[in-house]
């Protein structure tokens, strides 16, 4: 809004006054408006957008821990003078009651809020911009975890039917709803005329203080004598905070623009409550298949309230599941522990072949890791070379990821096995990583599981999660003929340290074989589809790929961060970018993965527009 722009109100109201209960022990201690939003409190962050908008007088309801509040904010706040209503009966009493001990404030065009709710500044300038004859609400398209109020929308914008809470039981239909963002704008007229007569007769004469003040609108709504009309916020930052869950959220929405890819990293999963694509994380899109789900969750209630089995007899099933020798076998939560176990052990001098999953050079203690350098014109692993540097450097045990991660490049088999012979006559290990093997072109020639049993200096590792598509399970396995290595890895490991629904996963896991098989193959057609397209995209080097992604050289100057930075807010797709690799130059690579044809297709075009934007110009203004 302008500075020449009509002021949205007189005046803001703000009910304050409420427990904030199912924030549990935080608002015991605080009051649910001082909760803090991304290093700021929720009322304060409301103020401030009130302030922006030229508003000079607001009232605030206090109740639960109302002295905090008041001392906290003062008699003014950014230029707004504050007026305090405070509640005596708030721990037993809706937010109905606190807006009628406020009923002598309600005059003049209003702004009535509630503090948990954070807002872009834009709202108040949408409601400003309004028709200035009727009352509006404040409203975005309703979303699974919306609760509250909804509403429906006539011609015009008119709201022509309120929803509350008990009138949406099981089967509501929410997908022409909108939700109402707890911010109001009441004109004059409205108020006197219609909602305080209405919010008197709601307290004082039937004691109906247990509602939310919303139920007062029912009437005006259903007879139109005061029209209410929405101001659809849809596409604005905010979010209401009832929980911890809801707060997190609320500061993923508000993150500016500049720190949003920083932020999404930062939680390294969880990408699917996010309205994006993940191409970052990748996992098989054709896995499990819904009979397999629906299997799992008709057991839901026991794999919840039971215990699971303990590794002795998991690593039976586990052996049944994967076709493997349980006598050579470790199964343990995801294929992190296992990493950690095994290149953190004390001493131990580790040998890593970099680019490649970060997680083994960050497990190894510091002073105990030794580089290994891929040429970046092919990123080709020269088995000779690298066993000369494990030699020459005193390396323990050697690490190869195959197919490797992140450039997609797979090692044959006869090399790891002439590799791990060298090294054993140098009593070094060699530890391969198969977690993504599955989709090797012919995987068999890939895969050194089958020699563990003859090279007792051969571990082979293999994160179940990515190869299967179930990241949210966590599973994983070390195989390995040394008895003295598995009993220590064993040793690591909590006796239920796998959860029940993996235990399930892999019980049920044989009956769908064919299925998993199956998966694989459309796995690997999709990603060489999505290397044929990548490389019909200008300037870009795409190397062969043998796993579920794809890895990239964009063009002399174009920064990966940039480039992904520009797919994420301009486009909602997350890549990776490989700034953080050791390796030359590596932010001018990125990883992506392969997902369904569909989303591949989509991802290519919005790569192509991204980089022709970022080589135009300079770096995306955030």
């Amino acid at each position: 809004m302008s500075a020449d722009s009509p002021l949205v109100a007189s005046r803001a109201v703000i009910l304050a006054a409420g427990r904030g209960s199912r924030l549990g022990l935080f608002t015991r201690r605080l009051p649910k408006p001082l909760l803090p939003v991304g290093g700021r409190p929720m009322i304060e962050r409301s103020l401030e957008c009130l302030a922006a908008a030229g508003l000079e007088r607001a009232t605030v309801v206090v109740g639960h821990l109302g002295p905090e509040i008041e001392a906290r904010l003062g008699d003014s706040y950014e230029g707004i003078e504050l007026d305090y209503v405070r509640s005596d009966r708030y721990r037993t009493t809706n937010d109905i009651y606190s807006l009628w001990l406020a009923r002598e404030h309600l005059s003049g065009d209003t702004l009535l809020l509630q503090p948990d709710v954070v807002y872009d500044r834009r709202v108040l300038d949408a409601l400003a911009e309004a028709p200035a004859d009727a009352s509006l609400i404040a409203v975005a398209r309703h979303l699974p975890e919306f609760d509250g109020t909804v509403v429906s929308i006539g011609s015009g914008g008119r709201v022509t039917r309120m929803f509350y809470g008990v009138d949406q039981g099981d089967g509501f239909d929410y997908r022409d709803k909108f939700k109402t963002m707890n911010i109001y704008l009441f004109r004059d007229a409205f108020l006197r005329e219609s909602f305080v007569p209405a919010l008197d007769r709601f307290v004082a004469q039937e004691g109906r203080t247990d509602v939310c003040f919303e139920t007062v609108l029912d009437e005006p709504v259903r007879s139109g004598r005061h029209p209410i009309h929405a101001v659809d916020c849809t596409e604005l930052p905010w979010y209401e905070i009832d929980t911890h869950e809801d707060r997190r959220a609320a500061e993923r929405v508000l993150t500016p623009a500049r720190d949003r890819l920083d932020a999404v990293a930062a939680e390294h999963g969880g990408f699917w409550r996010h309205d994006l694509t993940d191409h970052r994380l990748p996992t098989n899109q054709h896995f499990p298949p819904p009979a397999f789900l629906d299997e799992l969750g008709a057991d839901l209630p026991a794999l919840v309230t039971q215990y699971p089995v303990g590794q002795a007899r998991l690593t039976e099933i586990a052996a049944s599941a994967f076709d493997l020798d349980p006598d050579h076998l470790v199964v343990a939560n995801g294929s992190s522990p296992l990493i950690k176990s095994l290149v953190g052990r004390q001493g131990l001098r580790v040998g890593v072949v970099v680019p490649t999953f970060n997680e083994y050079e960050n497990a190894t203690p510091a002073g105990r890791l030794v580089r290994f350098e891929l040429p970046a014109d092919s990123f080709q692993l020269d088995v000779e070379a690298f066993a000369h540097r494990c030699r020459e450097t005193g390396v323990e045990l050697a690490v190869v990821v195959n197919p490797n991660n992140p450039t997609s490049i797979a090692v044959p088999a006869e090399e790891l096995r002439w590799l791990a012979a060298s090294l054993a006559g140098h009593r070094c290990r060699l530890l391969v990583d198969e977690s993504f093997l599955d989709f090797c072109s012919e995987p068999e020639a890939v895969s050194v599981a089958a020699e563990v049993a003859s090279h007792p200096g051969l571990i082979v590792l293999k994160s179940v999660s990515k190869v299967y598509g179930v990241g949210g399970i966590r599973l994983g396995y070390v195989l390995s003929s040394d008895p003295d290595l598995l009993a220590a890895l064993r040793d690591d490991l909590p006796i239920w340290d796998v959860n029940a629904f993996a235990e399930q996963f892999m019980r049920l896991l044989p009956r769908y074989q064919l299925e998993f098989e199956e998966s694989c193959r459309t796995v690997r057609r999709e990603r060489d589809a999505l290397v044929r397209s990548l490389r019909e995209v200008d300037g870009v080097e795409v190397f062969p790929a043998e796993a579920n992604y794809v890895f990239l050289k964009l063009p002399e100057g174009v920064s990966a961060r940039t480039l992904t930075e520009e797919l994420l807010l301009e486009h909602s797709l997350l890549a990776k970018d490989c700034g953080g690799k050791s390796m030359p130059e590596g932010d001018g690579f990125i990883r992506i993965g392969s997902r369904t044809e569909e989303e591949n297709a989509r991802f290519v075009e919005a790569f192509a527009a991204a980089l022709r934007r970022v080589s135009a110009g300079p770096a995306l203004a955030l």
